[in-house]
């Protein structure tokens, strides 16, 4: 916990939820491997190049990650993308720290 406002505000939300809930705290989140279909980062001496591509130039003018469907995605499916996005987004920001740090 990172400091005692955060852990009034789980001690407060555990208590109040538990009047219609089974409510738990410091739930470990173990994520599965994932793997991402396509992620490409822009080269800067390709730029000239993005624009002739349309919407996929467009798209690839910052770093992202793709994951083409045959067919429209179920919910679940959406939410497993963003839930890689998300876990991705997670590991760059700690590889960004760690070299910061080293």
């Amino acid at each position: 916990m990172h400091n005692r406002a955060d852990q009034f505000g789980k001690n407060l939300l555990r208590d109040a939820l538990s009047a219609a809930a089974a409510p738990e705290t410091e739930v470990e989140v173990v994520a599965a491997t994932q793997r991402i279909d396509v992620y490409a980062v822009p080269d800067p001496n390709r730029a000239a190049e993005r624009p002739k591509m349309g919407l996929i130039g467009e798209l690839s003018r910052e770093p992202a990650l793709f994951e083409p469907f045959r067919n429209t995605p179920s919910l679940a499916r959406v939410r497993r993308c963003l839930s890689k996005q998300l876990a991705w987004h997670h590991e760059l920001n700690h590889r960004a720290e760690i070299s910061i740090n080293s």
